[in-house]
């Protein structure tokens, strides 16, 4: 799913969790240019997902499964530490 999407990612360690506030998600280390997810919206790296179509997640393998699932449509929800608020990404997977 990592690939297709063309995003790097790990997981937040506790104390990054309890310093945003939240129960976990995933920090974006790095997006590649012919990647979905570089062609399809205007995420920065630095963004970390703590929501995708509406349910929380905290692993990559949360992730992973909910790509596999077979949705074609995935709204992708999250933060960045350094902006106020919520942001909202829509990836359609070919």
């Amino acid at each position: 799913a990592t690939t297709l999407l063309g995003i790097t990612m790990r997981e937040l360690t506790k104390q990054e969790s309890q310093s945003l506030r939240v129960k976990g998600g995933l920090l974006i280390t790095d997006i590649r240019a012919n990647g979905l997810i570089a062609k399809q919206t205007r995420m920065k790296k630095t963004f970390i997902i703590t929501q995708v179509n509406d349910k929380d997640i905290s692993s990559q393998m949360e992730l992973e499964k909910m790509i596999a699932s077979g949705e074609k449509e995935f709204q992708l929800g999250g933060m960045y530490s350094n902006f106020q608020g919520l942001y909202y990404y829509m990836v359609k997977l070919d």
